[in-house]
């Protein structure tokens, strides 16, 4: 069962994506030379026309040079602290909760009880890494403000799994007294009771439910004789957790 799985440590820690090790620092590298060849260029062509036609030729023709350089190494800086915050970017996740990261911003604190749920933005990349996801994930805070974990992590669709397997366990007890009491467990825009599936005023008898699954970004719940309903995820609060529990807890 997905709450109670031993399979992931106990706390986790995620390091944003980018160069490590003797690569990174071969990063580091490669952006200083650039600005510095192109200054020192630069100060070639200002010793060879001051020597060779003088002060004015030295002044005016390697401006331009001077100001590739510049901007050069403007960009090289920008890129050099961006690599540097990202090198301290990290997300942990913990029995408590979670602690997010986004540096040079301080550390966030997000216990589990104060998560009311997970939303995912979540889309593959095109082009020549296919195999990459970009998007957000979106945790919603019970104040009502939220938190956003972006593609500069890798594997978004492994880290929404494992939080929303994290806030399942925790969750859990409460899950199942209002399961028990008739009440509807809300899941974004869906909500589900021991009656069936509530969307959009409607309600569905489960004995109508045929599955439910996940499909290119969609939840898509099929039913007997009936068209399948497809929403999006961002429609959805932990959606997951919503096939866990269908699985696991309402056969019970």
């Amino acid at each position: 069962m997905p709450a109670s799985s031993s399979r992931s440590p106990l706390i986790q820690k995620i390091s944003a994506s980018g160069p490590r090790g003797a690569v990174r620092w071969g990063y580091y590298l490669f952006l200083l030379l650039i600005p510095l060849a192109l200054a020192g260029y630069a100060a070639y062509q200002t010793w060879f026309f001051y020597t060779h036609y003088g002060p004015v030729a030295a002044t005016y023709r390697p401006r331009m040079t001077w100001l590739a350089a510049a901007i050069a190494g403007l960009a090289a800086l920008i890129l050099l602290i961006r690599a540097r915050w990202r090198s301290r970017t990290y997300l942990r996740i913990e029995p408590r909760g979670i602690v997010l990261h986004v540096a040079p911003r301080k550390p966030l604190a997000l216990p589990w009880e104060d998560i009311t749920g997970v939303q995912l933005h979540l889309a593959r990349t095109l082009g020549l890494f296919p195999h990459r996801w970009r998007g957000n994930i979106i945790l919603n805070h019970s104040n009502g403000t939220t938190a956003k974990i972006d593609s500069r992590f890798p594997d978004l669709p492994h880290i929404a799994q494992e939080i929303q397997r994290r806030w399942y366990a925790f969750h859990l007890p409460a899950l199942r007294r209002a399961w028990a009491s008739g009440e509807r467990i809300a899941f974004g825009k869906l909500q589900i009771s021991t009656a069936g599936l509530h969307w959009r005023g409607n309600t569905y008898p489960w004995r109508t439910v045929r599955g439910m699954t996940i499909q290119n970004g969609r939840l898509v719940i099929e039913l007997t004789h009936q068209k399948p309903i497809r929403i999006p995820l961002h429609h959805i609060l932990n959606p997951h957790v919503l096939l866990w529990w269908l699985h696991e807890e309402a056969k019970r």
